[in-house]
């Protein structure tokens, strides 16, 4: 099975997106939480929503480089 290119991927782009705004709230973005409760609260978004996207998955990433 060849795969899907990881920029087609609903996972990947989900992750990225934490990652941004995780990052923000490091440098400064309020709002108007404490960190721990801006990481316990995107930690636990993040977590169901990769068990949804994990579980409804149908075609996997493709290799990009393979060890041929």
């Amino acid at each position: 099975m060849e795969g899907k290119s990881i920029f087609r991927s609903k996972t990947f782009w989900v992750n990225t997106l934490a990652i941004v705004i995780s990052m923000a709230g490091v440098f400064g973005l309020e709002l108007n939480l404490e960190a721990e409760e801006q990481t316990a609260i995107v930690t636990t978004i993040m977590g169901i929503v990769n068990i949804f996207l994990r579980l409804t998955t149908k075609e996997p990433i493709k290799a990009i480089a393979s060890a041929e």
